[in-house]
């Protein structure tokens, strides 16, 4: 009970920590165009695919604000598995368990797109939005679409905790002199080269002129689905002897 409790007092203070830092960075923001600092021209992004509209409408401000909050974002996607895999370590051995490496990883989710939401909102005019918006077909095909990519981020965030946790797991059973890089060296370029793969042909569904939300959504689901069973070889491994 008293390493569940120190769990989620570690999580809750994290979590809550990159929530501030979300509402610091737009509250930043918010002075920047208070001050006059905020630019709205752009070059006109019609007709191009998805990640180049982005970039031709993007001002000083909103680059700036999106600079900070993907750092913000990559941040806290790299610490959150190294804060589960140190409870680990420490003695929670609770924390092996598949669905508990999955709301981890949908917290973690979810507090990445409520930064998103709060570092990004206002900083686009409305043309600018429009211009972003006008490549997708919005309705319920979208709704499904960002379900589906919340979704493959949780369990891709679950999939890093546990894989984590085999490599502390190994290590402790492993007489290597370099210890746990031993272990983590080998299991990054595994699992990273499966999901740089997986990234690539997901990209390529996004950065179209005009999205099809079905065939991304299928797309994220295999991606959910190569996530889990990740998760669970990992957790596999963890219980051999």
């Amino acid at each position: 009970m008293k390493s569940l409790n120190k769990t989620r007092q570690t999580f809750l203070a994290f979590f809550s920590s990159a929530l501030i830092i979300a509402i610091l960075i737009r509250f930043g923001l918010f002075l920047m165009d208070c001050f006059g600092l905020h630019s709205y021209d752009y070059i006109s992004g019609h007709g191009k695919t998805l990640f180049d509209t982005i970039c031709t409408i993007l001002t000083g401000s909103s680059l700036f604000a999106l600079l900070a909050t993907s750092g913000l974002m990559l941040s806290l996607a790299v610490a959150t598995p190294l804060v589960y895999a140190a409870l680990f370590a420490q003695g929670d051995k609770s924390l092996i368990k598949a669905q508990k490496a999955l709301i981890v990883g949908a917290i973690s989710a979810l507090v990445n797109f409520i930064s998103l939401i709060i570092c990004m909102s206002g900083v686009f005019s409305g043309v600018q939005f429009d211009t972003i918006m006008s490549k997708s077909s919005g309705g319920v095909a979208s709704l499904l679409m960002l379900i589906c990519l919340f979704i493959a981020i949780a369990s891709l965030i679950a999939a890093a905790l546990m894989v984590l946790c085999m490599c502390v797991s190994r290590a402790e059973k492993s007489k290597c002199p370099i210890g746990i890089g031993a272990i983590v060296i080998p299991a990054t370029l595994v699992c990273g080269l499966i999901v740089l793969l997986l990234t690539i042909m997901t990209f390529a569904q996004f950065n179209q002129a005009s999205l099809n939300a079905p065939v991304i959504s299928l797309y994220l689901i295999i991606d959910t689905v190569v996530n889990c069973a990740l998760l669970i070889g990992a957790q596999k491994l963890i219980a051999k002897r």
